[in-house]
């Protein structure tokens, strides 16, 4: 009997030992991916503010439909006011011009009494 429990004992430490290491070779496995993970997570959260960061900036930069359709209003308003200061600059000189023409010229060579 005691030659069976020490032929046990002998091949049954072997086998522990063979299983610790495979433990240690785990947890380290599972160490460096938690570490991984870890990176991993963090690059998220830098990117995740990024995006934050990027759609504050974008909000306070971009215009809206709405926003941009009133302002191409207001330019044209603008224009049309433009068009009317335009077209009374041009009626004042049709003025003129036909004032002139009306005006009797005096021709080379007449002189007035």
């Amino acid at each position: 009997m005691p030659t069976v429990a020490g032929g046990g004992f002998g091949i049954w430490f072997p086998i522990e030992r063979m299983v610790q290491f495979a433990r240690a070779d785990a947890i380290n496995a599972a160490d460096k991916t938690n570490l991984a993970a870890l990176a991993a997570s963090t690059k998220v959260e830098m990117v995740q503010g990024a995006l934050t960061e990027l759609r504050v900036h974008v909000a306070e930069t971009d215009v809206s439909k709405s926003g941009l359709r009133e302002q191409v209003g207001q330019v044209m308003d603008l224009l049309r006011d433009v068009q009317n200061d335009v077209g009374s600059v041009n009626e004042r000189l049709d003025r003129v011009i036909e004032a002139r023409q009306l005006e009797p010229r005096p021709q080379d060579g007449f002189k007035p009494p």
